[in-house]
């Protein structure tokens, strides 16, 4: 009964971040609306807006979204998962390219980890 609650919210949870957009997802997870960004293409020249301070941050918070990946804390538990760490970089830096490809990702995971069920 336990896995097919937990195969149930891992479906759930892939169809949600599926159907929605980049941007929606972002006002969800932070509160923040995304630009549409046509230069996603991984440009990593910093943005001027940016402090020093914020790209630190930001640099930091995407290293911890690596590892919750890499744990297996992929949007559990709040506060300290992966998708919580793309949603403060986001706070941050609303059109972050590395993000998009970070919640894409995850999107992935979840579906392999559906599919694996």
């Amino acid at each position: 009964m336990k896995n097919h609650k937990l195969t149930s919210r891992i479906a759930a949870l892939s169809l949600f971040l599926l159907l929605i957009p980049t941007a929606s997802l972002a006002e969800r997870c932070s509160n923040v609306t995304l630009v549409n960004d046509s230069s996603s293409s991984g440009n990593t020249q910093p943005k001027p807006n940016l402090t020093i301070n914020n790209m630190e941050k930001i640099n930091r918070l995407l290293m911890i979204a690596d590892r919750h990946i890499d744990v297996g804390r992929i949007v559990e538990p709040d506060g300290s998962s992966a998708l919580f760490a793309y949603g403060e970089v986001l706070k941050i830096d609303p059109d972050n390219a590395q993000v998009k490809q970070g919640i894409q990702r995850i999107v992935e995971i979840l579906i392999k980890r559906t599919q694996e069920i």
